[in-house]
Formats: C-alpha cells, structure tokens, sequence
C-alpha cells in the first residue's frame, strides 16, 4: 500500500468517525503541516499521515482511551493515567502502527510525532526529520484555533525554523497559564539548548 493510499484511507476514516469540528480541525492541521513541510524539505507525505491521525482518537472516552493502553500495552505516565484525555495521541499513534504495519514508512518518526503532539517531548526535539515538530507547530498554528489569536498565529510561524516556532509556542503557554506541563518543559529546556539540543530544521 501507499502512503498516498494511506493517506486516503485515513481522510476517509477521520469523515466517517469523527465529529465535523475535529474532522475539520485535522484537515487545517494538515494543510499548516504539509506548508511547513514544503518550507523545511521535510517528506510531505509523512506530514501528512502524522497530522491526519494525531487526534483521531481524541473523541473516545477515558475508559476506551485507558482500555487501549492496557491491551496494547502502551507505556504511559501517572499523569496521563489521571488525566486520560492526554492519551489520545499515544493511542492514535499506536493504533496507526497496528494498522498500517509494514506499509508504513517511518514508523518511529510517526510514532513520536503523534504520541507526543499535545505536551510536547525532547523526542520531538531529537527527531532531526523534523515531522514531530511541524505537527506540534501546525496543531497549534491552524488557522481555525482561537488561541493563540492570528497575530499570534501569524508571528510564530514567521520564524525562521521549527524550534524557534516551537519556542515561541511554549513560550506564549506559560505566559498565559502561569506553567507547562513537566514533558513540554523538557522539550523547552532541549530547544533552548540547554542539553545541547541537536540540530533541526
């Protein structure tokens, strides 16, 4: 199978199972991603799978989300088992593995990407592919997310690279709730170069 196959199978499935708001919120996340891909070299068709599946399980139930770690056998921590909603992304990322399997190029990339597209991960930040990065930017930056605000929108993405864009990112979070989540800190502590963060688009 394709990936473009892939990608139209999971468009087809996000339509069918999904409400229209999230449904429509994946396609926005896409269409930013795959822009950030054709700015950074990154592979667009990888962009794309990572960003159509990020949030496909973001609709299921803590019990559905908390019954999927445990059959799948997905590693979490204490703080998403308290707050399963935090689940989704590393259930969506899990259940686009057992899917797709061997027809899946670049498993490990989409893997991190999606399973940790909500708080953040120095996964992302070494992921010198840069796909984690461009859906942590792109799932923020959509055009129809109403925080941050357009001009916020606008100036994050005129930076000059994925880590900038994703500095600016955690950096206009804790300004607006006081703090971020221990994972999102970590990944901000590696973009600022603080654990020598290698080099990323």
């Amino acid at each position: 199978m394709t990936t473009d196959s892939i990608i139209e199978k999971l468009t087809k499935r996000g339509a069918r199972v999904l409400s229209s708001q999230r449904f429509a919120h994946i396609q926005r996340v896409a269409v930013t991603a795959e822009a950030l891909a054709q700015r950074f070299a990154i592979p667009r068709d990888i962009v794309c799978i990572a960003a159509l599946t990020h949030d496909m399980h973001r609709e299921k139930s803590s019990e559905k989300l908390l019954a999927a770690v445990e059959r799948w056998q997905i590693p979490i921590a204490p703080r998403e088992r308290q707050q399963p909603i935090l689940l989704h992304g590393a259930v969506s990322a899990a259940w686009l593995i057992r899917k797709y399997g061997d027809d899946l190029p670049c498993q490990e990339t989409l893997y991190t990407a999606i399973r940790h597209h909500t708080l953040g991960s120095p996964e992302l930040v070494h992921d010198t592919t840069g796909v984690g990065l461009a859906l942590f930017v792109a799932d923020s930056c959509e055009d129809g997310r109403s925080w941050p605000r357009k001009k916020q929108r606008q100036h994050i993405l005129q930076q000059e690279s994925l880590a900038d864009m994703s500095r600016l990112i955690i950096e206009m979070q804790r300004q607006r709730w006081g703090k971020v989540e221990e994972p999102t800190a970590h990944m901000y502590a590696q973009l600022i170069g603080q654990k020598g963060a290698p080099a990323i688009p």
